[in-house]
């Protein structure tokens, strides 16, 4: 999908999120295929891109702004989110903000999880991550995440409730910054 606007028919409310009367979607773009986004505007759903059970084929998603997250009590949230065995994933050059209803942020930004099996292979380059409770959330087991993990060139601001990366150390790793251009190592 490339040049597409996805979300709910509603405007955008000041504090972040869809318009409260209208509501959200649980999830925006659901795939258990490999996928390519680029340059899209995501919005509204409480998970905006969840990608399960691709093991096979590369997803990419590219120059896209994921922002304003829907979220209604007890709703968890991600930006996007891997789970399960969600693998072959690239993440590049995208704008993803974490603002959700009420002006919070969003659970984690990006969210790979190990809940039913193993993934590998995921690239995170080049994108600006803003407005996370967490802004990077994967498990500590190398056995559970597999090789390559690389997280290059990204912004990771310092707009984060809870932590700014928990995960295991990504196998590749460099030009990574907060947002007045200190350097990070994860």
């Amino acid at each position: 999908m490339s040049d597409s606007t996805l979300g709910p028919n509603t405007s955008l409310a000041p504090t972040g999120g869809p318009n409260p009367a209208v509501g959200g979607l649980d999830q925006v773009i659901m795939s258990t295929v490999p996928i390519t986004l680029d340059r899209d505007n995501i919005y509204g759903g409480a998970i905006a891109v969840m990608l399960s059970d691709i093991t096979t084929g590369t997803s990419l998603i590219a120059d896209s702004y994921i922002h304003d997250t829907w979220s209604s009590a007890g709703d968890h949230t991600d930006l996007i989110n891997g789970n399960p065995r969600a693998s072959h994933v690239t993440v590049r050059h995208n704008t993803l903000d974490g603002v959700r209803t009420g002006g919070a942020y969003v659970t984690n930004c990006l969210g790979l999880y190990d809940d039913d099996g193993p993934y590998t292979d995921w690239t995170i380059d080049n994108n600006y991550v803003d407005h996370c409770a967490t802004s990077l959330l994967a498990t500590t087991d190398t056995a559970r995440f597999g090789d390559p993990f690389v997280v290059t060139n990204n912004v990771f601001t310092s707009h984060y409730s809870v932590q700014r990366f928990a995960a295991r150390a990504p196998s590749a790793q460099s030009g990574n910054r907060d947002e007045d251009g200190s350097p990070l190592q994860f």
